[in-house]
């Protein structure tokens, strides 16, 4: 039998963790309440006649009241537009240099933050002859990362918000994960959203083509970013699984 003074404070302890647990069901359900809109697209701007008319597209967005965050599921242009000679100089005569800089205006003239990953038509196919064989795959996902990136753990839009990135919560066993600064995640309302880099052209298999040719460092890229996108996924399930999630949203440019 407990002494007396011992079980009195087990039974303090119990009713505090019963009552934790009752204030933790509380929040969880007001939490999962509270309604959730996104503004999702991907494609965009898709060609300049979008380009010039964005501002009806981020004004319709910035004026519904509803809408908490912008989430882009990849391709800033068109695969048949060029991409930006990024790191190369002189630049590719076929390039367009400027492109991405105004997309990430754009970004920045939308309210809600904004969450991006990226598609295959602005790095993965740029060796492409349908994208002029504009530049290097591995130059323009660097320079993706360089401009749409810059501040690790803080998505793009005029109120930016802090999200969890693989860049500073990758696992200690795989340092290499670092790199991969555009996968995210993030909840809200009991909703666990993750993003991962997975492009079209089968993941970025198709091989690269003309000068770009490189089949030793496309097949590194794939690979290393595959399994880092995989431990990714499976670092937001573990989360969703202790927090409790309702749901996972998964936010990607292909079709897996």
């Amino acid at each position: 039998m407990l002494p007396t003074a011992l079980l009195t404070a087990g039974l303090i302890v119990a009713a505090a963790t019963a009552g934790d647990r009752d204030r933790d069901q509380e929040r969880e359900n007001s939490d999962s309440a509270r309604p959730l809109a996104l503004a999702v697209f991907g494609g965009w701007p898709y060609s300049q006649v979008l380009l010039d008319n964005a501002p009806l597209l981020i004004d319709s967005i910035n004026s519904d009241p509803k809408v908490s965050r912008v989430l882009h599921v990849g391709d800033l242009h068109s695969g048949s537009m060029p991409c930006t000679s990024a790191g190369i100089l002189p630049p590719i005569s076929t390039a367009n240099p400027g492109w991405n800089q105004g997309v990430y205006a754009l970004f920045q003239w939308l309210e809600d933050p904004v969450v991006y990953t990226p598609g295959d038509n602005e790095w993965s196919d740029c060796h492409k002859s349908r994208q002029r064989q504009s530049s290097d795959p591995l130059r323009e996902l660097a320079s993706v990362r360089s401009l749409f990136f810059a501040r690790p753990g803080r998505t793009l839009g005029l109120n930016d918000a802090e999200v969890s990135t693989q860049a500073q919560r990758f696992d200690p066993a795989y340092p290499a994960d670092a790199q991969f600064v555009e996968n995210v995640m993030w909840q809200e309302s009991k909703v666990l959203f993750v993003t991962v880099n997975l492009p079209g052209s089968n993941n970025n298999t198709a091989p690269w083509t003309g000068i770009f040719a490189n089949p030793t460092a496309q097949s590194q890229e794939s690979s290393t970013r595959t399994v880092a996108d995989i431990r990714w996924l499976e670092a937001a399930f573990r989360e969703a699984n202790e927090d409790r999630a309702r749901a996972i949203v998964i936010g990607i440019q292909a079709n897996m």
